[in-house]
């Protein structure tokens, strides 16, 4: 198990073990208020990395995985791996810009709105990072309200 590689996501890990025969995996994580699972479906190949994610800053988390074979036969990992997630920037600076736009109906023409559902990172990223526009037709309700 080690910390998500891609560094815009710091709050999550990765488990990598290798199955003789495809399995349902089980992940339990808990840290000292919550606990939590997480099941990945015979399709998911643990050899390439079952993504884990909801980690809180600055906590250690006890980790138990266990596996499901197409038998039914239940195999727990003899030990419980720990991932300490890393804690939040202590410099507010280091945190991504958040820039608050509303929408305006009645002063846009009909048509389509284009958001982007990724964000940009600090620096930049290249000319088309967090710019994966979806459009959405003004006739459709969106799941958050408009204003």
């Amino acid at each position: 198990m080690r910390q998500n590689p891609n560094p815009a996501v710091p709050l999550a890990a990765v488990v990598r073990f290798k199955a003789s025969a495809p399995v349902v995996t089980t992940v339990t994580i808990s840290d000292a208020t919550r606990r939590w699972r997480v099941e990945f479906g015979r399709d998911a190949d643990p050899e390439k990395g079952l993504p884990l994610v909801g980690f809180y800053p600055g906590k250690t988390h006890a980790i138990e995985v266990s596996i499901r074979d197409a038998g039914d036969k239940l195999t727990t990992a003899p030990e419980k791996l720990s991932f300490t997630a890393p804690p939040l920037l202590s410099d507010a600076t280091e945190f991504p810009p958040i820039q608050v736009r509303t929408a305006e109906s009645a002063q846009m023409e009909p048509g389509w709105t284009l958001l982007s559902l990724r964000r940009q990172r600090r620096g930049g990223g290249g000319p088309t990072a967090g710019r994966c526009p979806t459009p959405m037709p003004s006739s459709v309700a969106a799941p958050w309200p408009r204003r």
